[in-house]
């Protein structure tokens, strides 16, 4: 049995015995209506949870406004369906109100198994572990290699490139794919070598660009010596398709152990403040609104390849992981390829990808 659907049923029998004690405590002591007894119960139930989902399980670290707003949507809805149950059996059912409560708790629980069941603990979900394998396997598609054939800049990536990027830099280009960037890095006289882990992608890089050193590698296991890279480059989002969070976390940690001290490190990145919704499946938004999908940064993004989960951060999200792991974050560009490290808000309002600058911290 997948151990979160077993934390999930045990959890579930647990809150039940604290409804259940509490609620006639309550009564008995205090002499208060069944209703209000509940509630109460309710209330501690809730608060108990909250503490467990957010110092225990999500970490309070990375709440953030909305997903404090769908947990207290999700909360209020199967609370509320809770508590009018238990109304309806025993003032309209005249039943015991204790097995008013068992009997709305257990009905609570189906329906939170069921969506469970079929939302979220469903091996075929697009948030399972073969995610990373998934997303590889789009990347690598035929359609994409076509699309993604010549060598280009965007624009924010060509004012980055161009104010940060000199001659004779060793870059590892990260996510390279079909050569895209390393053409073009190596064009300007930087000592390039390209790194992704779709062979597909290499093999094609290798065949377009066979003067440039390209390798099949795995971004949270660089095969390289510490302090080795002058820069490093993770283009078009590629580091939004890694997943889950803990090993694109992993990814930055070994971004800046490969860095010189003082190194670059740019990437461009998804914006959750500006997501055009029409990417986000329906179902991916009723999923998100259950409280294992709250605290996701991971959304189902919707593309001509297929469905692509995507990591969605922000400015702050960001600046704070690359704290983390030894990176100090000294430009940001977004819509129309303005810098705007000193105007975050405004540039997180107007941008749908947000391109960083970090500085390696090594000592």
């Amino acid at each position: 049995m997948n151990n979160t659907f077993a934390k999930y049923i045990i959890g579930g029998f647990i809150s039940y015995g604290i409804k259940i004690i509490l609620t006639y405590t309550v009564i008995n002591f205090f002499d208060l209506w069944y209703f209000y007894a509940y509630l109460f119960s309710l209330g501690v139930v809730i608060f108990i949870n909250f503490v467990i989902n957010s110092f225990f399980i999500f970490k309070v670290s990375d709440f953030n406004v909305i997903r404090i707003i769908k947990y207290v949507v999700s909360i209020f809805i199967f609370n509320s369906l809770d508590a009018g149950l238990v109304v309806i059996l025993t003032d309209k059912f005249f039943l015991y109100y204790l097995l008013s409560i068992t009997i709305s708790t257990i009905v609570i629980f189906l329906v939170k198994f069921i969506i469970y069941k079929y939302f979220i603990f469903n091996t075929n979900s697009n948030y399972n572990s073969n995610v990373n394998t998934d997303n590889k396997n789009i990347f690598s598609s035929k359609a994409y290699l076509k699309e993604h054939d010549k060598p280009y800049l965007k624009g924010y990536e060509k004012v980055v490139i161009e104010k940060y990027f000199t001659s004779n830099m060793k870059i590892l280009d990260l996510g390279c794919g079909a050569g895209r960037t390393s053409k073009i890095l190596s064009d300007m006289g930087c000592r390039v070598i390209g790194v992704d882990i779709s062979d597909n992608l290499i093999d094609l890089a290798k065949q377009k660009y066979p003067n440039l050193d390209f390798r099949i590698g795995d971004a949270t296991s660089l095969d390289f010596e510490d302090n080795y890279f002058d820069a490093v480059l993770f283009s078009f989002n590629g580091i939004d398709y890694v997943h889950p969070r803990k090993l694109r976390l992993q990814v930055l940690e070994e971004i800046n152990r490969v860095l010189k001290n003082g190194g670059l490190f740019v990437y461009s990145s998804h914006n959750a403040l500006n997501i055009p919704r029409t990417k986000i499946s329906i179902l991916t938004f009723l999923n998100s609104l259950l409280t294992l999908r709250i605290f996701s940064y991971y959304r189902n993004e919707k593309h001509d390849l297929g469905d692509i989960v995507t990591y969605y951060g922000n400015i702050w999200s960001e600046e704070k992981d690359l704290n983390k792991h030894g990176l100090v974050l000294i430009d940001c560009v977004g819509v129309g390829s303005v810098s705007s490290i000193k105007n975050k808000l405004l540039l997180s309002l107007l941008s749908k990808h947000i391109m960083y600058v970090a500085k390696s911290n090594n000592q």
